[in-house]
């Protein structure tokens, strides 16, 4: 892939990930106070149509900043993970997928993706070119 290719896929993930409609949630309800905002049920992966899409743009970016560290939105790319995954965000994503009727949620493509991404940000954040993505103050095998 051309860096000019990769770098108009990043400015498209850009203007997704936080773009919160149009949305299809894949949301159960098992009762009346179960009804939440999008940013509450997923303050990191709100936006995008739905919440696979949400996780996948992410990694694109992250396979992007990865693989072309030079591109101009690699920076916008940092600052965005930087806001993201941030210790009460990544917690409130994990509560939601704790919920007893969460249990089949994006099940099994959408997991797939959030470990895809986890993996890759793992990988980035050890590098020696230390890669600002998601650094946070919890250890990589707490993210999720």
């Amino acid at each position: 892939m051309s860096p000019v290719r990769a770098a108009s896929f990043a400015r498209i993930a850009l203007g997704h990930v936080t773009r919160p409609y149009p949305h299809k949630a894949d949301h159960v309800m098992a009762a009346e106070t179960d009804g939440y905002s999008l940013q509450q049920m997923h303050p990191i992966f709100f936006g995008s149509y739905d919440w696979h899409s949400c996780v996948h743009g992410y990694w694109l970016l992250a396979r992007i900043r990865q693989l072309y560290p030079e591109l101009p939105e690699a920076s916008a790319i940092d600052a965005l993970f930087a806001d993201a995954f941030t210790s009460d965000k990544v917690e409130a994503e994990r509560a939601y997928l704790d919920r007893p009727a969460a249990r089949t949620f994006e099940r099994p493509y959408g997991w797939a993706w959030l470990l895809m991404l986890h993996g890759l940000v793992t990988v980035l954040r050890r590098s020696p070119e230390r890669f600002k993505l998601a650094a946070g103050d919890r250890r990589d095998d707490q993210a999720y």
